[in-house]
């Protein structure tokens, strides 16, 4: 079963009551990596089920043991669907780390309210990457589709894109195929429009589905095999330039290399 996360609103009874229709069991706990603070929101409806107008909002911390305090509740996909349809556009959903162990999601900054733009939403190349990290080690088609403008591009090689939401999820549905994914990255320029990142992922192929996929990738060399050996930990390294449309991107290409990451 999922975690949710609350540090605000979604602690409150009265908010679960109304939202889910029961009282929600969960235990103390603290997620790691982000700041505290306050914004107003102005969707009036989220105003009024919450009670509030003023609320709490989280932001990437240059300390990624940064702690903040809240409830860890079991929540089912469904209630997951009826929370993102509670809470306003200056949020988005995100897996993030917590202080037990776990991981769960959790609410914090959307990329306009991030970046403090207001009623002007832009995204960076700062926040499409936390967005794109979040996604791949979610191994979520969904998220990473919601990255995109509705006819965004994402070149995948040189040689290859996939255009449009259902044909990001479609490929992305490849990522579900691996486990421990773990993605680090350097921002290494920026424009108003865009920017350019290195990244760095590891992840441990958990099906020969998956490996034969990588195998017969372009440039791929095939790996000495024999059946019943145990499948690999794979390594990958590459450079990403992002252009942006607003508060979405509208072309992303890459360019990378992967090998079986060495005994």
């Amino acid at each position: 079963m999922p975690l949710l996360f609350s540090y605000g609103t979604l602690q409150d009874e009265r908010v679960q009551l109304e939202l889910f229709g029961r009282r929600l069991a969960g235990r103390k706990d603290e997620l790691l990596g982000y700041s505290q603070t306050r914004v107003q929101v102005a969707d009036p409806a989220f105003a009024r089920t919450s009670g509030k107008a003023e609320h709490a909002m989280l932001r990437p911390a240059a300390d990624p043991l940064a702690a903040i305090a809240g409830m860890a509740f079991d929540v089912t996909e469904v209630e997951l669907e009826r929370a993102d349809a509670y809470e306003p556009a200056e949020y988005r959903r995100v897996l993030a780390p917590l202080a037990s162990g776990a991981q769960a999601w959790v609410y914090v900054a959307a990329p306009q309210a991030a970046n403090g733009h207001g009623g002007d939403p832009h995204m960076d190349i700062e926040s499409f990457m936390q967005g794109y990290k979040q996604a791949w080690e979610a191994r979520d088609p969904a998220m990473f589709a919601r990255l995109f403008a509705d006819n965004g591009e994402y070149h995948n090689t040189p040689f290859a894109v996939q255009v449009g939401h259902a044909q990001l999820r479609e490929y992305w549905h490849r990522v579900t195929l691996q486990e421990d994914v773990q993605l680090s990255y350097d921002v290494l320029a920026t424009s108003a429009a865009g920017g350019i990142a290195h990244w760095h992922v590891t992840y441990q192929v958990a099906s020969e589905e998956l490996f034969q996929i990588w195998a017969r990738s372009t440039g791929t060399n095939l790996v000495a095999r024999k059946p019943g050996d145990p499948l690999p930990r794979m390594v990958l390294d590459g450079v990403l330039q992002a252009e942006f449309a607003g508060d979405l991107c509208q072309r992303c290409r890459l360019w990378w290399h992967s090998m079986p990451q060495p005994a």
